[in-house]
């Protein structure tokens, strides 16, 4: 087993501080490009693919910013670690199990570039709280500079071709993720989603969860490129982020004057399960990491709220296996034994 301390202090962009992080837990701008004269992924021929790869890499590495990044062969990689890049946000699910891929990473975890994904080039920012400027303004000035190297596919009428209509335009897409405990236990969220997001833009739950969302955690982002620049976009993400954090702040200080005990012993629940519990669950971790970041933001433990943010990373299946040192590793049992000295470690060392 790899030493844990080692492990918990590696970078990454879920470990940084930002801006309304009571709320926002991240903010993430995505670029998505195509070269001219070739056929979108899925559909060109493998040497057309390769041809694709060597000119973006080319490019990119010739940046002053690309020997930030890595390049990484994704059928090199065993699957554990392909699953810890996917957990990371660093790459897709479906391109985790693609042969003949390869993904620039930045060495911080902070951004990364996949290419043959969906589209030809797609590269993608990350940071802690509500900072979608400074990643727009980072991300756009390394397409721009690609641009002058790479002939990309683009339309004086639909802007930026991509294989998905609704991403072509802009070929961005820029998304928070929220945390809105409150809003869920008044039975608020619908109403605040409907009257704060506006058309063009839609709201996913975290880890797929069917009931609801696990933790209460949501994502808003674009749901089109098209018909707005890119500045517009992101300044009506602003805005719905704005309101429904408003909501979410109002919410909680009424359930504080009105429930205060049952609100301290959401945090104390959630404290004591995940210092004291033998055997934890991804969900459970997910749920009372969730409910722990309410006492923090309350005042009633001091811990920094980004790093306790991170374990909702770190806690997930591969990156557990990682710590394991053995890839072949599936028992559940075993893997949330670890969990729960993950959690129980990190937040002792937090102390």
């Amino acid at each position: 087993m790899m030493d844990e301390r080692e492990y918990l202090s590696a970078p990454g962009w879920y470990k940084k501080q930002g801006p309304e992080n009571d709320v926002v837990l991240s903010s993430r701008i995505r670029f998505a490009r195509n070269l001219a004269g070739y056929l979108f992924p899925g559909k060109c021929i493998l040497k057309d693919e390769q041809q694709i790869e060597d000119e973006i890499i080319s490019a990119f590495l010739s940046l002053d910013k690309g020997k930030d990044f890595t390049q990484i062969q994704i059928e090199t990689l065993s699957p554990v670690d392909r699953q810890m890049l996917f957990e990371k946000k660093l790459i897709s699910r479906d391109f985790s199990g693609k042969r003949n891929k390869t993904v620039l990473v930045r060495k911080d975890n902070s951004a990364s570039c996949m290419i043959n994904e969906q589209d030809h080039l797609r590269f993608s920012s990350f940071t802690g709280g509500l900072d979608l400027k400074s990643l727009f303004t980072e991300g756009k000035e390394i397409v721009d500079h690609l641009e002058h190297t790479l002939n990309f596919a683009v339309s004086l009428e639909f802007g930026y071709l991509n294989s998905l209509v609704r991403n072509s335009g802009t070929g961005m897409k820029a998304s928070v993720m929220l945390h809105l405990p409150f809003l869920v236990r008044t039975s608020l969220l619908d109403r605040a989603i409907k009257s704060s997001v506006t058309e063009g833009f839609s709201v996913k739950g975290f880890m797929g969860d069917d009931e609801g969302s696990l933790g209460s955690i949501y994502q808003i982002s674009n749901e089109l490129s098209l018909g707005l620049s890119e500045e517009e976009y992101i300044s009506r993400l602003y805005t719905i982020t704005a309101a429904l954090s408003e909501y979410e702040r109002k919410a909680r200080e009424q359930f504080h004057k009105s429930k205060s005990m049952e609100m301290e012993d959401i945090f104390y629940r959630s404290y004591g399960l995940l210092k004291n519990s033998r055997l934890l669950s991804l969900t459970e971790a997910v749920k009372n990491l969730a409910d722990f970041r309410i006492g923090i933001i309350m005042g009633w433990s001091d811990l920094p709220l980004e790093q306790v943010n991170a374990l909702l990373i770190l806690i997930q299946k591969a990156h557990i296996q990682h710590i394991m040192g053995d890839e072949n590793e599936t028992d559940s049992k075993n893997i949330d034994y670890v969990r729960s000295e993950l959690a129980k470690t990190y937040l002792k060392l937090l102390q």
